[in-house]
């Protein structure tokens, strides 16, 4: 034999295992059977969530709910990376929350709006005393309602997320106020705003007196027992987090980059699906026992524009969450969140019941992605739960 086949013959096996692992990179975990780990109850219609996400190209996801009797359970599905090597995901892994930090945010300001520290009908402005001039005076008018609504005037999608800018730390907001245009005249136009929430956690600051992640604590995690709840650090990759999925064309490195500091009331804590779902119960109650928000502030949260079409979904936005109702259906209160590689969703039903659902994967048109898989979990949680897992 000669020594150039005999070379061939000897490469031949490495390249053969090279050319298999990247063809397995290529393809992600889509072929492979995906190992599910539950407690408590197995939900109605699992497997069709496992079939969504493995559509949505998802590396795996966590499943926590609560029905309306007070019954619990909390699934993993998948896998803790693109790959299978990665080994299974756990219900223990630590998941980013993105968007979901903002049900944090728009509970203690109901709270603050009990204690009469600050009211909907507020100018934002004039609460923390921020001098002009203004370069769109219709700046000095934005309400403490419209930047929970989401009607303040910002529309990222005209003129782009300035917090979603990788960017020094320290994000200044008066600067940003002084110099900003605005898309629409407060209080006319539905545009989701990221910076609008960020607003909402000076505001916090400023009447608490407090740094905005001990007010979260002091008010919301300690009453829950949720002090495995943590806020993000730019740069920093959590100790049990899993590895994103991202998409081809969004750059990885995007993730660590945000600066999560000023990002605290709106998307910058991360748990797991089973502690946002404990957050969820100590704040709303349920199946008997009350929550840190009465029945009162909880309709008040919940509550849309009168005859906003409720049955359009991702259209009607109250203080906190969209509010949906398909014909014949149970009506939903529901936020989900989506950063590179991480998508969120949690939803309230009014029994009582609640679920929450983590992603470490999200592909570049997730606004879509998130949709299908809100809309299979509202179909989900109209079904009968069975009983508990032996």
């Amino acid at each position: 034999m000669s020594r150039s086949r005999w070379l061939i013959r000897w490469l031949g096996g490495p390249l053969l295992a090279v050319l298999l692992v990247w063809m397995l990179a290529r393809t992600s975990v889509a072929p492979w059977p995906w190992p599910v780990r539950c407690t408590g109850q197995t939900p109605p219609g699992l497997g069709r969530m496992i079939d969504t996400a493995r559509a949505l190209r998802l590396p795996g996801f966590q499943l926590a709910w609560e029905d309306g009797q007070g019954r619990q359970g909390s699934c993993a599905a998948g896998w803790a990376g693109p790959w299978v090597w990665q080994g299974p995901l756990r219900t223990g892994h630590v998941m980013r929350y993105a968007s979901l930090s903002k049900i944090l945010t728009a509970s203690v300001a109901m709270q603050l709006f009990a204690e009469g520290k600050l009211q909907p009908a507020d100018r934002a402005v004039a609460v923390l005393g921020l001098p002009g001039p203004w370069a769109d005076p219709r700046v000095a008018g934005i309400t403490v309602g419209q930047l929970l609504r989401h009607t303040a005037g910002f529309d990222r999608a005209l003129s782009g997320d300035p917090m979603m800018a990788p960017r020094p730390p320290g994000f200044d907001l008066l600067p940003y106020l002084r110099s900003v245009r605005l898309d629409h005249d407060p209080g006319t136009h539905y545009a989701y705003a990221n910076v609008g929430y960020h607003w909402l956690g000076v505001l916090i600051e400023h009447v608490e007196g407090a740094p905005l992640e001990a007010v979260f604590r002091r008010r919301l995690l300690a009453p829950a027992g949720v002090d495995t709840v943590v806020a993000l650090r730019s740069g920093q990759r959590l100790a049990g987090e899993p590895r994103h999925r991202f998409d081809a064309r969004e750059p990885a490195a995007t993730l660590l980059a945000f600066d999560y500091g000023a990002m605290l009331a709106s998307g910058a804590w991360a748990g797991t699906a089973a502690d946002f779902l404990a957050l969820l119960r100590t704040v709303f109650g349920g199946a008997g026992h009350p929550g840190l928000l009465t029945e009162a502030q909880q309709q008040a949260m919940f509550a849309v524009d009168a005859g906003c079409p409720t049955g359009q979904w991702r259209t009607c936005h109250g203080f906190g969450f969209y509010r949906h109702q398909a014909p014949g259906q149970t009506m939903m209160h529901w936020r989900d969140g989506s950063l590179p590689g991480v998508s969120s969703f949690a939803a309230l039903l009014p029994d009582g019941a609640k679920l929450v659902w983590l992603a470490h994967g999200r592909r570049l048109d997730w606004v879509r992605d998130n949709d299908r898989v809100g809309q299979a979990l509202y179909a989900l949680m109209q079904e009968k739960w069975p009983a508990d897992r032996p």
